[in-house]
């Protein structure tokens, strides 16, 4: 499978950018431009959230 971004030489990255710590998941990316990102992630969708709250001892 050829990314269709690469076919037509785009400027992309294939890492996810996480802008609150101005960081991507691919080392060796060196622009943190969002539109180069199409998948951006915040701290909600990084931090595990509780199903239910444990229960009183």
């Amino acid at each position: 499978m050829t990314c269709p971004d690469c076919a037509t030489a785009l400027d992309h990255c294939h890492g996810t950018l996480i802008p609150t710590h101005s960081t991507c998941t691919t080392p060796s990316c060196v622009d943190l431009d969002p539109a180069r990102h199409p998948l951006t992630a915040t701290d909600d969708d990084l931090l595990p959230h509780p199903t239910s709250l444990p229960a009183a001892a």
